[in-house]
């Protein structure tokens, strides 16, 4: 195999070198671990604990990352927040996106690292992701809609392969509806790349060219991860098997070069205004067993931090009850506790990856319920509220007969193998809540001993809106609003 040749088709002309690295590799400020549990990640701990990070290939020297002179223009937000934090106690959620390749990265530790070696003064750093065993992006836009939207993280990465459109689509569905910035890189580089080093640029399963196109008009940050390798492999005479750990996956150094492109990235000096997608209101205020506070604000989503405590707030918006407002959202899948197993397959990569939701005017809260009724996908749809809808196969597209909820086959990942029996839940819950507490919840992603934040509501037209707050039952300290302009 070729060794020495750089690709025909080079990328763009990369001018700026971020030298984050050292003799030893990354410059490292020891923090922020998260289980690795395949799925989620969790806050780092207060007290750091330090790591270093993993040895070049034998006889090369430690990867420094080379950027472009337009690199971070689409990062503008997430490197002004861990430059100069509204709340250095709100935490600063990244949330991966992706296939086995994503779940190398283990957790982003080593970017996490870097950033917080880089912005001493940056937020807690927390790392969620959502992966499965080679997922292409046609899977994710379920998950999307279930885990990433209700959640609002800062910034979201897609690590993986598939088809344009769907790719198209996620970040469609992702840039409307969520303030998050995103990141996209390109694939590295496998064995079965082989046939294109010296030739091409792109990989037999991804065109580059196509991928900075599609990030360009979603206004996405592209991380030229893929030239990156190349350059690396080729000033240190190195084979593509030098950055594997077998045909496909990185191996720890592979993986460690994408955290340190991606904190690269970040650690640029903020530059430039953010687009206006997300407001910080200062609120700083305590509020005592029925007093009420109302805030004017633009959105078509609100958060709000609050100090943690006993207290409980009463919500309404534009002086509605929740039921009011034709806004929803769903929740993740949940699979059956006694859903078949299967050798080799995780759970997670088998059943439907989320619902498509009807207009909200046709809406109402409730918990949808998919069960299996055979062993070659036959399955019935039902609504605790609605009731019995239907009868589907998970190869077909399904619509409730209230026409509530469909249930996209393109969204159901390896319909071969579901069992009678097995069941997926989904709950579609009101946008608008009634009722928010203080209280510490750590499976959320930003609550931590510090800082709680709850979303006041979701999906509502934007413009301005009235928020009024009520506490309840003990004080409760308000610290900021978070306003996104995102559709409803």
């Amino acid at each position: 195999m070729p060794t020495h040749r750089s690709p025909a088709t080079a990328a763009p002309a990369l001018s700026r070198r971020l030298l984050l690295a050292g003799a030893a590799g990354l410059a490292l400020c020891p923090w922020a671990h998260a289980e690795d549990d395949g799925a989620e990640g969790q806050e780092a701990p207060d007290r750091p604990a330090g790591r270093a990070p993993p040895l070049p290939p034998a006889g090369a020297a430690p990867y420094v990352p080379q950027l472009s002179a337009r690199a971070g223009a689409g990062l503008v937000r997430a490197r002004q927040t861990l430059s100069s934090p509204p709340d250095p106690t709100r935490p600063f959620v990244i949330w991966a996106l992706g296939s086995s390749y994503t779940n190398g990265l283990g957790f982003g530790r080593h970017a996490l690292d870097a950033l917080r070696a880089r912005w001493p003064q940056a937020p807690p750093l927390l790392w969620k992701q959502t992966i499965g065993n080679a997922v292409p992006w046609q899977y994710l836009r379920g998950w999307a809609e279930g885990e990433v939207i209700p959640a609002n993280p800062d910034v979201v990465l897609i690590y993986t392969i598939g088809k344009p459109r769907d790719l198209a689509d996620l970040l469609t569905q992702l840039r409307a509806r969520t303030s998050a910035e995103i990141i996209v890189p390109t694939v590295h580089w496998r064995q079965s790349d082989a046939a294109l080093w010296g030739q091409s640029e792109d990989a037999p399963d991804q065109k580059v060219a196509e991928l900075r196109e599609l990030c360009a008009t979603h206004g996405a940050e592209l991380l030229e991860h893929r030239a990156e390798w190349a350059r690396y492999l080729n000033e240190n005479k190195l084979g593509l098997d030098a950055l594997l750990r077998d045909k496909v996956h990185q191996s720890p150094y592979g993986a460690w070069m994408l955290q340190v492109l991606l904190a690269a990235t970040l650690s640029l000096p903020p530059a430039g205004a953010p687009e206006p997608k997300l407001e910080v209101l200062s609120i700083d205020r305590v509020l005592h067993p029925g007093e009420k506070l109302e805030l004017e604000a633009t959105g078509g989503r609100f958060d709000l931090g609050l100090a943690p405590g006993e207290g409980r707030l009463a919500v309404k918006v534009d002086g509605k009850a929740p039921a009011a407002h034709p806004s929803f959202v769903q929740g993740p899948v949940v699979r059956g506790a006694e859903n078949a197993a299967q050798v080799g397959v995780p759970a997670r990569d088998v059943g439907p990856h989320g619902l498509r939701l009807a207009t909200a005017d046709r809406l109402s809260d409730q918990r949808w319920t998919l069960r299996m009724t055979d062993d070659t996908g036959g399955y019935t749809l039902e609504g605790s509220r609605s009731g019995p809808q239907g009868q589907g196969r998970n190869t077909v597209d399904l619509t409730s007969a209230d026409g509530q909820v469909s249930v996209p086959a393109a969204w159901w990942r390896r319909p071969g193998f579901n069992r009678t029996g097995d069941t997926y839940t989904i709950d579609v819950q009101r946008g608008v809540v009634a009722e928010v507490d203080a209280v510490v919840d750590r499976s959320r992603p930003r609550h931590s001993p510090r800082y709680v934040e709850q979303r006041l509501a979701m999906g509502l037209e934007p413009g301005l809106h009235r928020l009024e707050l009520r506490a309840l039952g003990a004080p409760v300290s308000l610290r900021k609003l978070y306003a996104s302009r995102v559709q409803a």
